[in-house]
């Protein structure tokens, strides 16, 4: 049995077309969380809170680098419990820099009386952890997926 040129070449472009979309199959099934997000820009940031009825302020209040610390504190441990809540973990983000956006929440029941302020941290374009928080001694932090039920 001889095999072609054609042949060849037919089968390289199927093991190519296989492989792709084993790729974005994998990459769907990671993204089927509703967390999954490819940010770009701060717009994209304010679109992604979007996404849970969370209103901010047209420009962020900080965009900052943060180290996530190899070995986690009580702190990072309440922290990513918080996120699992939503589908995320720092755990595969320990010893990276991620960059962290932070935004003023102005649709929170609380917004005017107390500063609300929304983070979202993104490693590369893709968003890893958020969360709403009020910046009072007493105050709280909550998972974007809780959020609708502090609106204004």
């Amino acid at each position: 049995m001889f095999i072609t040129k054609n042949k060849i070449v037919m089968l390289i472009a199927i093991v190519l077309l296989v492989a792709t979309l084993l790729v974005y199959l994998i990459d769907y099934a990671r993204c089927a969380k509703l967390v999954c997000t490819s940010v770009y820009t701060g717009n994209d940031v304010q679109k992604f809170l979007g996404r849970f009825k969370i209103k901010v302020e047209s420009q962020p209040l900080e965009v900052t680098q943060i180290t996530i610390p190899e070995i986690f504190d009580q702190v990072y441990v309440n922290y990513e419990k918080l996120q699992n809540k939503m589908g995320y973990s720092l755990k595969e983000y320990k010893g990276t820099t991620l960059t962290r956006y932070t935004y003023q929440v102005t649709n929170h029941q609380n917004s005017g009386q107390e500063d609300i302020l929304a983070h979202v941290f993104v490693s590369g374009n893709e968003v890893v952890a958020a969360d709403v928080c009020s910046v009072r001694l007493d105050g709280f932090m909550i998972p974007l997926t809780e959020f609708k039920n502090q609106m204004k």
